[in-house]
């Protein structure tokens, strides 16, 4: 018991360190925050499917108790789509901002290793290594950047990226140390891939979900930092840091702790006494959010004044998606997973469509206003998928 409750403490602790980064940066320079900021979420659009869903194909054959294992098959897949993804992003960023931040495709790479052994040690109930194996490096980068800042070492965003890269592949490294029996031989990876195309269209569309959840909420970050200068662009990422950590750490429950219970639910199955209190607790929580945020910003912060005004909107898209979070975990059973990802296909093409007509003529409150559109469109498809 002790080891499942400092588990969840850890995983706080991690994400934590990803947002105290950015806030890091953000005191520290506007210019510096608006450059990282553009870097960051581009990346995270990719390495959220970087995974692809090693963990929950994994976590699946534990629960069903699946008769053969698949796992090496599933590596070698992900491994496969790994490189595709990275050499895409690598290919996007030169064409962006030319070669410095190629190398960051590296982390692509990386995430798919922390992942896999994440989804094995949850597999096992083991929650407290879990925790270790997907914060840790967190945690480095925070203390690293943070050092860095004070000695004055960090002359600009490309320094970050290079020191992002040295600590995940030291960190991976040691993973595969650490736990060399959950990795396969290194001859194994060049062997033909034994799935059935089935199985193969099944994992890569689920693998897909975190990409176009990604895309929804960040992609307008991508088209805004071509039309605005990173000092502009500070004040709306600062506020959609904010508006992320508040959303990402029920996500971050669900998906960890939750999850193999999520999936055993149906409309059927399901206590409408928890939703309603569910609710009730959101409401509270982000009428707590909208009063508490603005007073944090400005103790915090200097010269971010739209950032307030830009989180009071955001908020209304968070209403919804603190909703479609756990009912999309639902949803992740084989026989409504493949419908929920069309679904989200078509409300991310809505988004990017939306985002790059509508941007560059009305500027960041059209990004937001595109979200809490999406989101709402979103969360009604999911309810009605889930009723079916």
């Amino acid at each position: 018991m002790k080891k499942v409750t400092i588990a969840p403490l850890l995983s706080v602790i991690g994400t934590l360190s990803i947002y105290l980064t950015s806030f890091i940066l953000a005191k520290e320079s506007k210019d510096l925050f608006g450059e990282f900021s553009s870097f960051i979420f581009l990346i995270n659009i990719f390495m959220a499917s970087a995974g692809m869903s090693v963990d929950l194909q994994i976590i699946r054959n534990e629960v069903r108790k699946v008769e053969s294992d698949n796992s090496k098959e599933y590596i070698k897949l992900g491994l496969l789509f790994n490189i595709v993804l990275s050499i895409l992003y690598a290919l996007i960023v030169f064409f962006q901002s030319g070669s410095s931040f190629v190398l960051s495709s590296l982390l692509i790479l990386m995430q798919f290793w922390v992942i896999y052994v994440s989804g094995v040690l949850q597999a096992k109930n083991k929650f407290l290594e879990m925790s270790v194996v997907i914060n840790l490096a967190n945690v480095i980068r925070l203390v690293s950047v943070y050092i860095l800042l004070k000695l004055q070492i960090i002359p600009s965003v490309n320094s970050i990226v290079l020191l992002y890269v040295i600590i995940h592949v030291l960190f991976v490294i040691s993973l595969v140390a650490k736990y060399k029996k959950y990795f396969y031989g290194f001859s194994d990876f060049f062997e033909k891939i034994k799935l059935e195309r089935r199985q193969v269209f099944n994992i890569a569309t689920i693998s897909m979900a975190p990409l176009l959840n990604m895309i929804i909420y960040q992609f307008s970050v991508v088209v805004l930092s071509i039309n605005h200068s990173s000092s502009e662009l500070a004040e709306y990422t600062l506020a959609l840091t904010i508006i992320t950590g508040i959303y990402y750490f029920p996500s971050l429950l669900v998906n960890r702790y939750a999850l193999a219970k999520l999936l055993s639910i149906d409309k059927d199955n399901y206590d409408r006494s928890f939703v309603f209190r569910y609710a009730v607790l959101v409401v509270i929580f982000l009428l707590f959010a909208y009063n508490l945020v603005p007073f944090f910003i400005n103790f915090m912060f200097e010269g971010y004044l739209l950032s307030i005004e830009y989180i009071k909107l955001m908020l209304f898209a968070c209403f919804f998606r603190l909703f479609s979070i756990p009912l999309g975990a639902c949803l992740n059973v084989e026989e409504k997973s493949n419908a929920k990802i069309m679904i989200m296909a078509l409300i991310a093409l809505i988004n990017v469509s939306f985002n790059i007509i509508l941007i560059p003529d009305y500027g960041f409150v059209s990004a937001i206003y595109i979200s809490i559109i999406t989101e709402i469109l979103l969360l009604m498809s999911y309810i009605l998928l889930f009723r079916k």
